[in-house]
C-alpha cells in the first residue's frame, strides 16, 4: 500500500457519498487507500462485494473486539453520539493494524475534493498532528460556542505526540461524546478547542480552500478560472456538503441561505448540483451492480418557493406544501395528530428569522408590521410590569414558554437596553439546538419539568399554550413557576361557542391546536388562583373553515390572586 491512507465511517445510506468521496481523491492519487468503518451490515457486505484493493473495510464488530472499552460505553450513547465517539477510536485501530503508517487522516464522508489533497499534505509538512478550522463568517461568528475547528480532517503522524494527542482524544470522548451544547465539550468536537495549546507540533489548516463549507463561504469570494474554483486566491481543495439532506421522494435541500446563494451564483450550479448527480449515479450503480436498495431517511423539507429548494434538471422538485390557512378538525384532540413543531423544516425558518431580526435597525425592534409592533408591546407591557415588582436593582428573571430561538429577548434587550436579564426559553429539542447555536445569551430547555422547576418574574406564552393538547396542566404549571406576573398572550378564544380543534398550516407543516371558549379560560385562570390584570388584543386573525364563531385573539396580563379582595382591570385595551 503506497497512496496515502485516509479512514472515514458511514452507513449504507451514506455509502454514495462515501463511494462519492474516494472516487474524488484517487482521481488525484489513485493509489490512496481508505480505512471504512462500516456501521451495518448492509454497508460491510456490499464494501466487500466490490473487491477494490484500495478499500480496506472493518466491520463495527471487529472495532468493538479491539477496543472493548468502546463497546461498554455503547449503551450510554444516541446512534450519532456513537458515531462521534467512534472518530478517535478509527483511526487508532487502523494504526495499530498497520504499525509502519508514517500518518492517518480522518475525513468527513460528506466531503468531495476539487483539488489534490496533497496541497493539503504539503501544507502539514512535518507537523504531528493537523486540524482545520471553522473560519465561520462574520455572521455566523455564534457558532463558536460549537468548536473553534471542525472534525472534517484530522491527521495524526504516528510518532510520538501523534499518538499521544489520539489517545488523549479517545480518553476524552468515552468519558463524554453526547450531541448537546457544555461550556467546554461539544460532541466530539469542542475537544480541539486546547489541541493547539497541547501538542506543540500542530498545524492549523488557514487554508480557505480547504474545508470550505456553508459556514465560512460568505468569508470569502468565490471564482471560477479556466473551469477551476477558487476561494480567495486559492484553490479550492475540498468542500464539506454539511447539511445536505436527502428526502425519502429523492428531492435534497441545502443549508445555504437566500444571502448565500445570491453573493455566490457558483454554489449550485458548480458545487451541489454535480455533486448531487454524482451522489445519483453512485446510487444507481449501487442498485443495478449489487442490488442495494437504500433506506433514506426524512430530513428537512422546503416549500417550492423557499431558495434553498433543489429543482430543476438535476433535481426533484420537492412535494406540494400543506395547506396554508386554518381548519376544523373536531371538538376533541386527534388520536394521531401532524407533525406540528417538531417537522425538523422548522429549525431553517426559525434559522431565517433570526438572521432578518438580527439585521433589524435598533428603531424597528418592535416590530416590522403592526401586528409584530402590537405583539412585541405587550410583552413590553407585561416586562415592564414584572420589573416594577421586581425591582430593577435585580435580574429579571424570564420563562418564555414557546419561545423559539430567544427572539423575543433580542427585541426586549433593544427596547430595555439597561434591564439585565436571566432568560430561559422552554421549545422542542431541534429548536433548543439551533438556539444554543445563534443566540448564546439564552439559557434553552427542551423538559417541561425542568423549565417549571424555578421560579420567574415573568412568564411568558406568547401563540403556544394552544398547542398543547393539555392546555390546562400547562396553564397550572406556568401559574405555579410565576412569582411575578404571568402573561398568555396571542390566544385564539371564543365569545359563544363551545372550545374545540382546529389545523393550523403553517412554515410548510401542519399544526393541532385549541380554539377556546373563553369563559372556559378565564374558569381556569381562576381555578389556578390568577386574575386578570388585563385583556388586550393581539395582532394575529384566523379564518376558519366551517367554524361557526371565528375566534378573536387576546392576551391576558394575570397575577397570582393575593388573600385580599383583587380588583383586577378587566376592561379591554
Amino acid at each position: 500500500m503506497t497512496g496515502r491512507h485516509y479512514c472515514t465511517y458511514f452507513d449504507h445510506r451514506y455509502l454514495p457519498r462515501g463511494l462519492v468521496l474516494m472516487d474524488s481523491i484517487h482521481k488525484f492519487d489513485p493509489e490512496a487507500i481508505f480505512h471504512i468503518l462500516a456501521f451495518d451490515d448492509t454497508c460491510a457486505d456490499t464494501l466487500e462485494q466490490m473487491g477494490d484493493e484500495h478499500i480496506d473495510v472493518t466491520t463495527l464488530k471487529d472495532l468493538e473486539a479491539f477496543d472493548p472499552d468502546l463497546y461498554a460505553v455503547k449503551p450510554t450513547r444516541s446512534l450519532i453520539e456513537y458515531y462521534f465517539t467512534s472518530t478517535p477510536c478509527f483511526p487508532r485501530y487502523v494504526l495499530n493494524k498497520f504499525p509502519d503508517l508514517d500518518m492517518i487522516t480522518y475525513i468527513d464522508s460528506d466531503t468531495f475534493f476539487y483539488s489534490d489533497p496533497e496541497i493539503i499534505f504539503d501544507d502539514i509538512g512535518p507537523a504531528s498532528v493537523a486540524i482545520t478550522p471553522h473560519r465561520f463568517s462574520p455572521e455566523r461568528e455564534n457558532l463558536a460556542v460549537y468548536g473553534r475547528f471542525n472534525v472534517g480532517w484530522i491527521t495524526w503522524r504516528n510518532d510520538d505526540e501523534g499518538r499521544r494527542c489520539l489517545e488523549d482524544y479517545r480518553r476524552d470522548c468515552l468519558e463524554w461524546c453526547y450531541d448537546r451544547l457544555e461550556p467546554s465539550r461539544f460532541a466530539d468536537q469542542k475537544y480541539l478547542d486546547k489541541w493547539p495549546a497541547l501538542y506543540p507540533s500542530l498545524k492549523s489548516l488557514e487554508n480557505p480552500g480547504v474545508n470550505a463549507a456553508s459556514w465560512n463561504i460568505n468569508g470569502c469570494v468565490l471564482s471560477e478560472v479556466d473551469g477551476l474554483l477558487f476561494l480567495n486566491d486559492r484553490r479550492l481543495v475540498f468542500w464539506h456538503y454539511h447539511g445536505l439532506k436527502e428526502g425519502p421522494d429523492g428531492a435534497w435541500t441545502h443549508a445555504l441561505d437566500a444571502e448565500q446563494l445570491a453573493r455566490h451564483p457558483a454554489l449550485i450550479d458548480r458545487i451541489y448540483r454535480p455533486y448531487i448527480k454524482r451522489l445519483r449515479l453512485a446510487d444507481q450503480l449501487l442498485k443495478v451492480r449489487y442490488g442495494l436498495e437504500r433506506e433514506v431517511k426524512s430530513h428537512i423539507r422546503y416549500g417550492a418557493d423557499r431558495p434553498s429548494a433543489m429543482a430543476g434538471s438535476e433535481g426533484t422538485a420537492p412535494a406540494a406544501p400543506p395547506f396554508q390557512g386554518w381548519r376544523t378538525v373536531s371538538a376533541g384532540w386527534p388520536t394521531t395528530p401532524p407533525a406540528g413543531w417538531m417537522n425538523p423544516g422548522i429549525v431553517e425558518v426559525r434559522r431565517d428569522q433570526w438572521q432578518a431580526l438580527i439585521r433589524t435597525p435598533a428603531i424597528d425592534s418592535a416590530g416590522a408590521s403592526p401586528a409584530e409592533q402590537l405583539n412585541t408591546l405587550v410583552v413590553l407591557d407585561a416586562f415592564d410590569e414584572a420589573l416594577r415588582r421586581r425591582g430593577a436593582d435585580k435580574p429579571l428573571r424570564i420563562l418564555d414558554w414557546g419561545g423559539d430561538v430567544g427572539m423575543m429577548r433580542q427585541r426586549l434587550s433593544q427596547l430595555r437596553p439597561q434591564v439585565e436579564m436571566l432568560y430561559t426559553v422552554k421549545e422542542m429539542p431541534l429548536l433548543c439546538e439551533l438556539g444554543r447555536a445563534l443566540n448564546p445569551a439564552v439559557r434553552f430547555v427542551d423538559d417541561d419539568q425542568q423549565a417549571l422547576a424555578e421560579g420567574y418574574d415573568l412568564v411568558i406564552a406568547s401563540a403556544s399554550m394552544h398547542y398543547d393538547e393539555a392546555w390546562q396542566k400547562t396553564l397550572a404549571g406556568l401559574s405555579a413557576a410565576t412569582e411575578g406576573v404571568l402573561l398568555i398572550a396571542r390566544q385564539p378564544t371564543l365569545s359563544t361557542e363551545a372550545s374545540f380543534v382546529a389545523e393550523q398550516g403553517a412554515y410548510d407543516s401542519v399544526f393541532t391546536c385549541w380554539i377556546l371558549n373563553e369563559a372556559d379560560l378565564l374558569g381556569q385562570f381562576d381555578a389556578c388562583g390568577l386574575v386578570v390584570a388585563r385583556r388586550l388584543f393581539s395582532g394575529d386573525g384566523a379564518g376558519i373553515d366551517q367554524a361557526a364563531e371565528q375566534p378573536v385573539f387576546r392576551s391576558y396580563l394575570l397575577r397570582k390572586r393575593s388573600s385580599r379582595k383583587d380588583e383586577g382591570d378587566d376592561g379591554e385595551v
